[in-house]
């Protein structure tokens, strides 16, 4: 009777908590779009520095550094995000965080400057700033869809969840599309400032996770918040009582015990499975191939011009994101996940038939749409099916007291598998062939759709107690 009195006499606010919902997420979608940007740079970078006459020139190893070191130094940044998230606050960490991503982007664009280029220093500048932007946007990843989950109600989770893969798709067309017109130096400084400046102020707007105030005991404040941004009282007093009782049952505010309570079996497992279906879409090649695109293009030689054929894929990825972010408002999870895997399973067999036959030099004039067509029927597969619903269900399986340090683990996972996939990819084509390349990345996809079938339990609509409940039933 108390919350139900306290969460009334607060509610006096007049804007609409869906509109504030919305801003939070989008602030915290545009601070993600500059992350994915520091990941994708690579693919537009590397082939303006290794066009005749550039007086930037990386070595074939500098250059798989160049374009893998964000992903490497992710891995112990997202080992420890999910400790400075309870310590600090999603939204907290997002604005402090923005600031200096915004500046080792930046800073690349000097590695153009006569002087640094006399000096020998481009190529180490470069590579230092692509530290930088791993060490610090390792953190943002988590951080944003956690912040997007606990501020969002449970009606749009799964849909403001996916629209953060359109922000992440919008990196990528962003990218390619301005990579087209623009210098690599030019592109260095400005994408960062027309993503991170918007979505630092429109944060600096929002409410901290009322969800993350509730676990600090913070009750005066986590109301308040809730208020801001949630429909009903009903519903406020539910998601605060829920965590009140995970507090009141586990003592988890520390590290040590923290630990512990992800040890326990109603909490490990959700989080393995959590890290496993991460570390399966990203066998999938979503990556890699958002990373190589451009020279997988170069590699087929027929149809668009790589850079073209780049944004037409990174068009039909924020078509399908977009759609994903609909559709996914009520679509159930598991049906969604295996849909996505036949359609990737499929193109990607596809494709590795195609460089097969170019391997054993077959005339493949007749062909000439299938790499433009397979890696577009990928994207339908993997942007509007695969990869948001993966993150929403590694999200949606976690129990409350364990989300954020579970989803901090199993980005470590995702995180390492990517960066590992992405590495190698120039020695693996050289070892086995694109085609080879391709057919991997496809029998990844089948273990996946064995793991969704066996292992992972609908998710959508279930509350935080039902979530909890669940797990402790096994």
């Amino acid at each position: 009777m108390v919350i139900r009195d306290s969460f009334t006499s607060t509610m006096n606010y007049h804007c609409s908590p869906k509109i504030r919902q919305a801003v939070a997420a989008s602030s915290a979608g545009m601070m993600l779009m500059a992350m994915v940007i520091t990941w994708v740079f690579a693919a537009v970078a590397l082939p303006q520095m290794e066009e005749p006459g550039s007086t930037v020139n990386l070595a074939k190893e500098e250059a798989s550094w160049f374009a893998s070191l964000p992903l490497f130094l992710g891995i112990p940044g997202s080992a420890v995000v999910g400790m400075l998230c309870e310590r600090f606050g999603p939204r907290k960490l997002l604005l402090v965080l923005s600031p200096p991503l915004c500046a080792s982007t930046a800073m690349m664009a000097a590695a153009s400057l006569e002087a640094i280029q006399a000096a020998g220093a481009a190529e180490i500048l470069l590579l230092v700033s692509r530290v930088l932007q791993g060490g610090i946007g390792s953190l943002f990843l988590m951080l944003v869809i956690v912040y997007t989950y606990e501020v969002c109600d449970r009606h749009l989770r799964g849909t403001f969840i996916a629209i953060t893969d359109v922000w992440a798709s919008l990196a990528y067309i962003f990218c390619y599309l301005s990579g087209a017109y623009l210098r690599w130096y030019t592109q260095a400084w400005l994408l960062p400032v027309c993503t991170l400046v918007p979505g630092f102020c429109g944060a600096l707007l929002s409410p901290e996770s009322p969800m993350w105030l509730a676990r600090k005991g913070r009750d005066e404040a986590a109301i308040k918040s809730l208020t801001l941004v949630r429909n009903s009282v009903e519903e406020m007093t539910e998601e605060l009582q829920v965590v009140r009782n995970s507090n009141t049952q586990e003592d988890n505010t520390t590290l040590y015990k923290s630990l512990q309570l992800c040890g326990k079996k109603f909490n490990l497992i959700p989080i393995i499975l959590s890290s496993t279906i991460l570390i399966l879409k990203e066998l999938c090649g979503g990556m890699t191939l958002g990373m190589y695109i451009v020279f997988i293009f170069q590699q087929a030689g027929v149809g668009l011009s790589p850079i073209w054929s780049s944004v037409v894929i990174g068009l039909l990825r924020l078509i399908c994101n977009v759609f994903a972010s609909t559709l996914l408002h009520n679509a159930p999870r598991k049906p969604t996940l295996l849909a996505g895997n036949i359609l990737i399973t499929l193109s990607l067999v596809a494709l590795g038939t195609f460089f097969f036959l170019q391997s054993q030099g077959q005339d493949l004039s007749r062909l000439e749409w299938l790499p433009l067509c397979g890696l577009g029927i990928y994207i339908v597969g993997y942007a509007g099916a695969l990869g948001p619903t993966t993150w929403i269900v590694a999200l949606e399986i976690l129990p409350g007291a364990v989300r954020s340090l579970g989803l901090s683990l199993s980005n470590v996972c995702f995180l390492f598998s990517a960066f590992i996939i992405s590495k190698v990819f120039d020695a693996t084509k050289d070892q086995i062939g694109m085609h080879g390349v391709f057919w991997s990345y496809s029998v990844a996809s089948l273990l996946y759709m064995i793991l969704i079938l066996v292992c992972i339990p609908e998710t959508r609509g279930l509350s935080l107690e039902k979530v909890e409940s669940y797990w402790k039933k096994i």
